[in-house]
C-alpha cells in the first residue's frame, strides 16, 4: 500500500484566481426545436512555456511538458488550438513571455470575461535578492528566461509575476497558473542517477530598481507565503510540488512510446486529468498527484493551498467518469490496459462496473470487484473475487480505486559505515544486525548499503540509516537540533528522507546495546504511517462530503495561562492550505458533514515523532455526525520534532472502532480484503490478538471514503504569532 508512484516534480505551483460557487457550469436543457437556449461555451486562452535550451544547465524535459499539457487541454478540455500560444525554448525570453501574457491572457481577457485562461511554465527556478523589502527570508523567487543572467537580463521575480496576476484578474475570475519549477535556490540532494533539479543557483547580482515591484498592498514582510512565488491568498488554489526550500526534478519515465524525460509533477498532474472524472475539485486532484508524486521522490512534499472545492477548468458533467479498457478475461482473471507506468502494482484494488454505466462509484452498477496479482509496465492481471458473466466482464469498465495499494515496501538503504569504527561495539554486528532486521519486514525492504549514502546523486531507496556525529544532527528545517542534549562528537545513528531531512527527530548512539532494534522500530513506524497516509476510496460516492478546518485557540494576552480566557481563532490562511504551527501552539479540528446522511469519522494524528493516535472521537464515544452538522474534536498541544503532521481521517456509514491503528506492532500476515480498508483492516497494524475491528465491521465500497489535512510544525516566528494575536 506505499504511495511511490509515477511521478515527482520540481516546485510546481497551479493557481486559480477566485472561486467558482458550484462543482460546474450549470448545464441548461439544450434543444433548440424546443425555445430553449444552449449554454455557451466559456472561451478558452492558454499560454505554454518551456525551455530546454538554457545556456547553462541545460533541461530535456520542459517541451515535452508542454506537449504533454497541450494534449490534455485539447483532448479533455476542449481548448480550440488557435487558442493555444506556445513558447518553447529559445523563443522564450524575457520580453516575449511578459509580452505573451498580457497579450494571450490579459487582452483576451478583457475581451472575454468568463473565459477560462491557464498559463504553464516548465523551466528553471531561482532567487534573488529581495528587491523591496517584503520577503522574510530576504530572497525573491523568480522564474529563469532563456536570455536571462546576459547583460542586461534578469530573471522575472515573483513581485513581477503578482502584478501580471493582480492586472489579469480585474478582468476574470477564472485563471490557472501552474509552475513546474524550483525556487529554492540550493542543491540537488535527493536527486537519482538520470534526474535533473530544475534550480540554478541565486542571482547576486543588483537587480535594476524598476523591477521592484510592490504588488501585494504594501512593504509588509510575507510571513506565511505559500508557493514559492506567490503569497497563500483565498482568491486562488496553489498546488505545489514539494516545500519551497525542497527540490523537485525532472526524470526519466517509461511510457507506451519508450523512455521520455518530463518534469516529475507535470507528469504526475497530466496522468491524474487523463483519468480524473469530469466534475473533479482541486482538492480531490491533489490527492492523487500527492500521492504520484510522493511515490517517486519520497523527499518530495506537494502542498495544496486555496479555495480547493473549486473544479479544475469548470468540467463538463456530461462526460462518462475515466475508466480502464478490459482486454481479455479467463476463468477468474481479468487484464486490464494499466499497469506499472499507471502506478498499478500488485495488490491494487479494482472495481469492475457494467458498459453502460456513466458514474463509476460506489455500488451502483458494479459488477464485481479485484485485486492485482501481476502488473507489466502497460497492463496488469485482475484476480477477480466475485463470480460475473465474462462476456459481460470483458465489456465492464474497470476503475482503478487506489492504484498504489499494496505497492512495494518502503526501501531502506544502510550506510557501510556504521560498520567502521573501534572501540568496545561490535559495528560489523551492528551492521549486520540492521540488515537482517530490515530483511526479515513485511513493511520493509532492503535496498542495500553504501558509503555515505547521503553524499551520492544516486538515491534508489526511500530511508537511509546514516552514521553521523552529534554534533552535525539537524532538525528537519535544517538548523542545528538543540533538543538532543550535549553536542559532542559522539557517533549517532539516525534515519534521513532522500532530501537528507531527519526522521521523526529520532537518533540513537551507536554504544547503545538495542540500537538496532531501535532504528528498526523506527523504521516500521514510519512505514506504517507513509501505508495510512495513502489510504482511499476512488470509488466513494461519500468523497468530498465531509470537509475539515483546523481552528486555534489563542491565548489571552493578559491572563495567558487562563485557560477559560482564551479564544478560539481561524486564521483566513489557514483556509487555503497547510497550516504552519510552532509547538507549545494549541488547536482544535472542527469537521463539517456536507453529506445528506448521518456519518462516522475517525480523526487520526500521524505525528511528527511517529506516533499514531486516534484524536476524535473519544473513547468509547463514537456518535454519528448528523447530517448537515458538524463537531469540534478536544485540544490539541503541539509539540517537537520539526516536520509535516498529517491528520487522517476515515469516514464510514456505521460505526467502526479504528484504535487498533494507534499500536506500533508490525503487521500480521492478514488475508487480503475487497477493499483497500478492509485490507487494512485485515492486515492491521497489530496482531490478531490485539485487534477488535473484523472485515464484516467495514461497510463496503458505497460507504467509506477518506480525507486529509497536513500541518507543518516549524520553530516559533514571535512576530508572527504577536501579529495575528492582534
Amino acid at each position: 500500500m506505499r504511495v511511490k508512484a509515477l511521478v515527482s516534480a520540481l516546485s510546481m505551483c497551479l493557481v486559480t484566481f477566485s472561486c467558482w460557487t458550484t462543482r460546474g457550469i450549470a448545464a441548461a436543457p439544450e434543444s433548440s426545436e424546443r425555445g430553449l437556449l444552449k449554454p455557451k461555451e466559456p472561451e478558452k486562452f492558454a499560454l505554454l512555456v518551456g525551455i530546454n535550451d538554457y545556456p547553462m544547465g541545460a533541461l530535456a524535459g520542459c517541451e515535452n511538458d508542454v506537449a504533454d499539457f497541450e494534449k490534455v487541454l485539447l483532448e479533455r478540455y476542449k481548448f480550440p488550438p488557435g487558442h493555444i500560444r506556445k513558447l518553447l525554448s529559445k523563443e522564450a525570453t524575457r520580453d516575449n513571455m511578459i509580452a505573451a501574457f498580457k497579450s494571450q491572457l490579459i487582452e483576451n481577457a478583457r475581451k472575454y470575461p468568463d473565459g477560462i485562461f491557464v498559463f504553464e511554465y516548465s523551466g528553471h527556478g531561482s532567487q534573488t535578492k529581495d528587491l523591496n523589502g517584503d520577503e522574510e527570508d530576504g530572497m525573491d523567487e523568480t522564474i529563469v528566461p532563456v536570455d536571462s543572467r546576459q547583460e542586461n537580463k534578469y530573471d522575472i521575480v515573483d513581485d513581477e509575476l503578482s502584478s501580471l496576476f493582480g492586472e489579469l484578474a480585474k478582468y476574470t475570475p477564472n485563471v490557472t497558473f501552474i509552475l513546474d519549477s524550483c525556487h529554492s535556490g540550493t542543491g540537488t540532494r535527493g536527486m537519482s542517477a538520470t534526474s535533473k533539479a530544475r534550480a540554478l543557483p541565486a542571482d547576486e547580482r543588483t537587480y535594476p530598481a524598476a523591477l521592484a515591484v510592490t504588488s501585494r498592498g504594501s512593504n509588509k514582510k510575507v510571513v506565511d507565503k505559500g508557493c514559492a512565488l506567490l503569497p497563500r491568498d483565498k482568491r486562488y488554489v496553489t498546488l505545489s510540488g514539494c516545500h519551497p526550500t525542497e527540490t523537485s526534478q525532472e526524470d526519466v519515465l517509461i511510457t507506451p512510446t519508450g523512455e521520455r524525460r518530463n518534469g516529475l509533477l507535470t507528469a504526475a498532474l497530466v496522468d491524474a486529468l487523463r483519468k480524473a472524472p469530469p466534475d473533479i475539485t482541486y482538492r480531490e486532484l491533489w490527492e492523487t498527484v500527492a500521492n504520484a508524486v510522493t511515490q517517486k521522490q519520497p523527499g518530495q512534499h506537494p502542498q495544496i493551498e486555496g479555495d480547493l472545492d473549486r473544479v479544475f477548468l469548470g468540467g463538463a458533467a456530461d462526460r462518462c467518469d475515466p475508466f480502464v479498457k478490459v482486454t481479455k478475461v479467463t476463468d477468474k482473471t481479468a487484464t486490464i490496459e494499466a499497469g506499472k507506468a499507471q502506478g498499478v502494482n500488485k495488490d491494487a484494488a479494482i472495481a469492475f462496473y457494467k458498459g453502460s454505466a456513466m458514474r463509476l462509484t460506489g455500488e451502483s452498477d458494479l459488477l464485481a470487484k479485484g485485486t492485482v496479482k501481476s502488473a507489466d509496465d502497460f497492463s496488469a492481471a485482475v484476480d477477480v473475487v466475485s463470480g460475473v458473466n465474462p462476456e459481460e466482464l470483458k465489456m465492464s469498465k474497470a476503475v482503478v480505486v487506489t492504484p498504489f495499494f499494496g505497492d512495494r515496501p518502503t526501501r531502506v538503504e544502510l550506510d557501510s559505515s556504521i560498520g567502521e569504527g573501534k572501540g568496545s561495539v561490535d559495528f560489523k554486528a551492528l551492521l549486520g544486525r540492521l540488515e537482517t532486521r530490515v530483511k526479515d519486514s513485511r513493511l520493509l525492504s532492503y535496498s542495500g548499503s553504501s558509503f555515505k549514502p547521503l553524499d551520492t546523486h544516486d538515491r534508489a531507496w526511500d530511508l537511509a540509516v546514516v552514521k553521523a556525529r552529534q554534533k552535525d544532527l539537524r532538525n528537519a528545517d535544517g538548523a542545528a537540533d538543540t533538543t538532543r542534549g550535549k553536542a559532542d562528537d559522539s557517533s549517532m545513528l539516525y534515519i534521513a528522507d532522500p532530501a537528507g531531512k531527519p526522521v521523526f527527530g529520532f537518533s540513537v548512539p551507536v554504544d547503545d546495546v538495542s540500537a538496532a532494534d531501535k532504528v528498526f522500530e523506527t523504521l516500521e513506524k514510519k512505514a506504517r504511517q507513509d501505508n495510512l497516509r495513502v489510504l482511499r476510496n476512488a470509488a466513494s460516492p461519500l468523497s468530498g462530503q465531509v470537509s475539515y478546518e483546523l481552528i486555534r485557540v489563542v491565548p489571552d494576552p493578559v491572563h495567558p495561562e487562563d485557560a477559560a480566557a482564551a479564544r478560539e481563532q481561524v486564521w483566513e490562511e489557514d483556509r487555503y492550505g497547510a497550516p504552519t504551527v510552532n509547538p507549545g501552539e494549541r488547536i482544535k479540528l472542527q469537521i463539517d458533514n456536507g453529506s445528506d446522511e448521518d456519518l462516522y469519522v475517525t480523526a487520526l494524528s500521524l505525528g511528527t515523532s511517529g506516533n499514531i493516535n486516534v484524536i476524535y472521537p473519544p473513547a468509547g464515544g463514537a456518535h454519528p455526525i448528523p447530517a448537515g452538522g458538524k463537531v469540534k474534536t478536544g485540544e490539541l498541544k503541539i509539540g517537537a520534532p520539526l516536520g509535516l503532521n498529517t491528520f487522517k481521517f476515515i469516514v464510514t456509514s456505521k460505526a467502526v472502532d479504528f484504535r487498533f491503528l494507534e499500536q506500533n506492532k508490525a503487521p500480521s500476515a492478514g488475508e487480503k480484503g475487497l477493499d483497500p480498508l478492509r485490507f487494512l483492516v485485515a492486515n492491521g497494524c497489530v496482531s490478531e490478538t490485539n485487534r477488535d475491528v473484523t472485515v464484516e465491521d467495514v461497510p463496503d465500497m458505497n460507504f467509506w471514503t477518506t480525507g486529509r489535512m497536513d500541518m507543518e510544525i516549524k520553530a516559533p516566528d514571535e512576530q508572527h504569532l504577536t501579529e495575528k494575536a492582534k
